[in-house]
């Protein structure tokens, strides 16, 4: 496992080569349950807008699977990791998913869905903020309240700017 931390800390350039073989030591069964604990942020540090690895699909794939592993911490840091690469349609599901098996405490799951917001089409950010609304999640909310005061991250997402559940969810995080 030090070995596997001691890469992910370096840095993998995000090649073809790179994922051919971080996905082939993932699914080669050879992995004991502290060293396949690296293995999701490693998958995730070959991911990018750019496709460099050719591999974003595998990538996204192994992540997902990853995310119903038997081993908790492993499949908490996939499903986070999964959440992290930004909207897809299946996202929530798998944080359910996570949630449900126990990977995921509900300020993790809850974490993971203020910060998929603003990659989410609009129907899903409005939908994503009513569950965050409804389940009164601190964590959630100062997610969200933060970065729409930082400007950062969030500004993609207009919604954040003027919806009524943003309106309504910042006034329930004011002490």
């Amino acid at each position: 496992r030090i070995a596997l931390e001691e890469m992910r800390a370096k840095g993998i350039p995000a090649t073809p080569l790179s994922a051919t073989l971080a996905l082939g030591l993932s699914r080669s069964g050879r992995l004991g349950d502290e060293e396949k604990i690296v293995i999701p942020s490693i998958l995730f540090s070959l991911y990018n807008r750019e496709n460099t690895s050719g591999a974003n699909q595998d990538i996204a794939l192994e992540l997902k699977s990853l995310a119903a592993d038997s081993n908790k911490q492993v499949a908490a840091y996939a499903a986070t990791d999964y959440a992290r690469l930004g909207y897809l349609p299946d996202t929530k599901h798998v944080l359910e998913q996570a949630l449900q098996s126990g990977a995921l405490s509900t300020d993790a799951y809850f974490r993971e869905m203020a910060h998929l917001i603003p990659s989410a089409p609009p129907e899903k950010q409005k939908e994503f903020m009513a569950e965050i609304r409804a389940s009164s999640n601190r964590l959630a909310s100062d997610i969200l309240a933060s970065g729409l005061h930082s400007g950062q991250d969030f500004s993609a997402a207009p919604f954040l700017k003027s919806s009524v559940d943003m309106a309504k969810l910042l006034g329930e995080t004011v002490p």
